[in-house]
């Protein structure tokens, strides 16, 4: 657990920001995030307000970073030797690209590492306890459970590795955002915009039928799925069927349907204004 621990921060920073940058540097990806940031904020808010694709930005298409190519070639040439990921591969990984890229390469690799024994149950039971077996169904639900949890608790322990506990909270202003009165902050004294929390409710509502409508679409497709390979499995006698079942035709469709509509989604929600 002490090795978890490394990231965490044992005291305050200095007030000084130079200071504080000297005695604890910030890492490329930290450097990347605070450009990013002035580059993008609001003119009244110290940035230099531009906003691609809005406004006067209009012609500009987006912002990124300009790629490290040696780091790039030692990356890749590490990683093409190499099929798991140590922490410190993580720690680089986050230091590079920052937190959220990492948190996705650990969540890929514990993933991945848990579908190696659930995919070797499914093919023992399958083989031992035929098709359509409870046994499987709760065994598969436990293992399922089971690996949540245990993310959970890996990430946590990045969380705390990475000092990035909380953040979820901090949330940055949408350049669109318009306020509905002004108010002083009884902590600060500062003017704050202050948009009602019950109108914000009201707006986030509008997607509980789109969200209905998903899971009806969703339900209705994994219905159809299980019907059509119980008809092949069970009552199709026709030819090609030890091909039709083996072959799980009817799942690789199921993924396919899922996967095109998600795209399709997607797309409609960038183009909605």
């Amino acid at each position: 657990m002490k090795d978890w621990l490394n990231g965490i921060r044992t005291a305050a920073p200095d007030m000084e920001a130079e200071n504080s940058i000297e005695k604890d540097p910030l890492y490329p990806a930290e450097r990347l995030r605070i450009l990013h940031q002035l580059i993008t904020n609001p003119v009244d808010e110290g940035g230099a307000g531009i906003t691609p694709k809005q406004g006067e930005w209009i012609g500009v298409e987006s912002i990124f970073a300009l790629h490290d190519h040696d780091f790039n070639r030692k990356w890749v040439k590490k990683w093409a030797t190499s099929y798991t990921l140590a922490i410190e591969d993580l720690d680089s990984i986050r230091d590079k690209f920052g937190e959220k890229v990492a948190f996705y390469f650990a969540f890929i690799q514990a993933y991945f590492t848990a579908l190696i024994g659930i995919a070797a149950f499914g093919v023992s039971s399958w083989a031992i306890l035929g098709n359509f077996s409870p046994t499987y169904g709760i065994i598969n639900t436990l293992m399922c459970v089971a690996f949540v949890e245990y993310w959970k608790h890996q990430e946590k322990e990045l969380a705390i590795r990475w000092g990035v506990r909380g953040v979820s909270s901090i949330e940055k202003k949408r350049h669109d955002f318009v306020a509905e009165k002004e108010i002083k902050d009884p902590v600060t004294g500062e003017m704050t915009q202050f948009f009602p929390a019950s109108k914000r409710l009201q707006r986030q509502a509008l997607q509980i039928p789109f969200a209905l409508a998903a899971v009806v679409a969703l339900g209705t497709l994994i219905a159809m799925s299980f019907g059509i390979e119980i008809f092949i499995s069970e009552i199709y006698s026709g030819p090609f069927k030890s091909i039709l079942v083996s072959s799980s035709l009817v799942s690789v469709l199921l993924v396919l349907t899922v996967n095109r509509s998600s795209s399709l989604l997607a797309l409609s929600r960038r183009r909605s204004p």
